[in-house]
């Protein structure tokens, strides 16, 4: 579950959307900012970071391992800093940067807000630097990224800079608007944001495309062993069980369109409890919208239980007119991804103040929702 990227409100000045190519123009103005470091990044395995060898002019990238993703933590450099703007202003030269913010969370990504003046005129974007092992990976973002509808609610981000080979920067790289509202996992008022949740979920399902050239079809079972820890309860139920049950879903089904495929609050933002953007489309798919309503249901479970769980299905089956078809195979489906331990989750949803959960109660938690889907086939 890739964490979020909570922003402040949206300087009203956005930049155009769309992929700008060329390389910076001019210099950044002004003093550098202290939170920004000037040094070279330094990769742990040597040049991690190149273009495959066999053709010099193609976007794909070859990837680091985790341990290697520690040499990208840091600020973006000056120079990368420089390459964002460019793409997004027309008089880079005459920029000055204010500050570049680390944003929380990030399972497999380093984002940055990049706070710059353009005379008068501030704006933000947010820089979001991607570690992962999978090359494809940072091509599928990509894919989705271009391909968002450009929405008055629920905002997402617009893809203002691609470089996903590395070419300018020290890891692939998007720089995408900078969206308002922050992560909010607090339990006041987490039905009505739930309720909002499923509002925003239907209108974008009713948005995104059927097909979307780059994005991969949604992977229906994410459980990679039968091997479970000595800590999970005894009454969750075998693997072999979930992928019986959803290996009986038919092999197509007539909403499968572009999706989420990761929807959860943590990938929401909020001004208060006002529901304004969704973010973080790396895991987008091509599936059906029942995925998203059960991945939301299953995460909404976990972390402030059934009622909260339940008031964003039934008001998803109200905008619909229909109650959700197979809910119970598709809630198996989603819980997969929470296989073998919820547990794993906790780091996230602590970091967003939710430090009451605790390993035994998800767990818990995914055991009676597990068991309650089995029970409903």
């Amino acid at each position: 579950m890739p964490a979020p990227h909570g922003r402040e409100p949206m300087n009203p000045a956005r930049a155009s959307g769309g992929v700008r190519g060329g390389s910076p123009r001019g210099t950044l103005k002004g003093s550098y900012p202290s939170e920004v470091k000037s040094h070279e990044r330094i990769s742990t395995s040597g040049a991690v970071w190149q273009v495959h060898p066999h053709d010099p002019t193609s976007h794909s990238v070859t990837t680091p391992l985790m341990s290697d993703a520690l040499a990208i933590r840091e600020p973006p450099s000056k120079a990368a800093l420089a390459w964002c703007i460019a793409q997004v202003v027309p008089d880079s030269a005459h920029a000055t940067v204010v500050a570049v913010d680390p944003l929380p969370g990030g399972l497999d990504a380093v984002t940055h807000r990049v706070t710059f003046d353009i005379g008068p005129r501030r704006q933000r974007v947010v820089m979001r630097r991607l570690f992962v092992a999978d090359a494809q990976r940072v091509e599928h973002e990509l894919a989705a990224l271009r391909g968002l509808p450009l929405l008055e609610w629920p905002a997402v981000p617009r893809l203002l800079a691609a470089d996903p080979g590395a070419n300018h920067n020290d890891a692939p790289t998007f720089v995408i608007s900078h969206l308002p509202g922050a992560t909010n996992l607090s339990v006041a008022g987490s039905e009505d944001r739930a309720r909002q949740m499923a509002d925003a979920l239907h209108t974008l399902h009713d948005a995104l495309p059927r097909q979307l050239v780059g994005v991969p079809e949604l992977t229906r079972f994410r459980i990679p062993s039968d091997e479970r820890p000595v800590a999970l309860p005894d009454s969750l139920p075998p693997v072999a069980l979930l992928r019986e049950a959803i290996e009986t879903l038919p092999a197509r089904v007539g909403t499968e369109q572009v999706i989420h495929a990761d929807y959860h609050m943590g990938n929401v933002l909020f001004d208060g409890n006002r529901l304004r953007a969704v973010v973080d489309w790396g895991t987008a798919r091509i599936g059906p919208r029942e995925f998203d309503v059960a991945y939301c249901y299953m995460d909404l479970s976990l972390v402030f239980g059934e009622a909260t769980a339940l008031g964003f299905i039934e008001h998803y089956e109200t905008l619909s007119g229909s109650p959700i078809a197979a809910l119970p195979a598709w809630t198996l489906s989603a819980a997969s991804h929470a296989y073998p331990d919820p547990a794993a989750w906790l780091p996230s949803w602590h970091a967003w103040g939710r430090d009451e959960l605790t390993a035994e109660q998800v767990r818990a938690r995914l055991a009676n929702l597990v068991n309650v889907a089995l029970a409903a086939l």
